[in-house]
């Protein structure tokens, strides 16, 4: 999925934290995980060096903060962040309202609207 650059060490740890509370998050948006998603997410980790240490217990706080760390990063990042998002919201076949609903409030709430609208 993100085999055209060195994925391994784009994130920092930090950002590695959050992009994993945001996928997780995706993952479970619709109350249902799917076999798809997860053999997404484990690729996603393996191409971006995501270790169970990256993997923050999820709570209402670490979303937050992970949407700190998403609107600090450079433009580039964002987009990835994007494209990751926006493929595990697809990758089951349907995008559940609750999905997308989680989708446009973290690019919206990071500055991202106009790259949620290009996909």
């Amino acid at each position: 999925m993100l085999s055209n650059m060195d994925n391994m060490n784009i994130f920092t740890s930090r950002e590695k934290e959050a992009v994993s509370c945001l996928c997780l998050s995706m993952i479970a948006a619709d109350g249902r995980i799917d076999n798809k998603e997860i053999k997404s997410w484990n690729l996603i980790k393996d191409e971006l060096g995501i270790y169970e240490s990256n993997i923050p217990t999820y709570s209402g706080t670490v979303v937050l903060k992970s949407l700190v760390v998403i609107k600090d990063m450079d433009y580039d990042k964002k987009v990835l962040v994007c494209q990751i998002l926006n493929h595990l919201m697809q990758v089951d076949g349907e995008i559940d309202p609750s999905e997308l609903e989680l989708f446009n409030m973290v690019f919206e709430s990071c500055g991202l609207k106009e790259i949620a609208s290009r996909l």
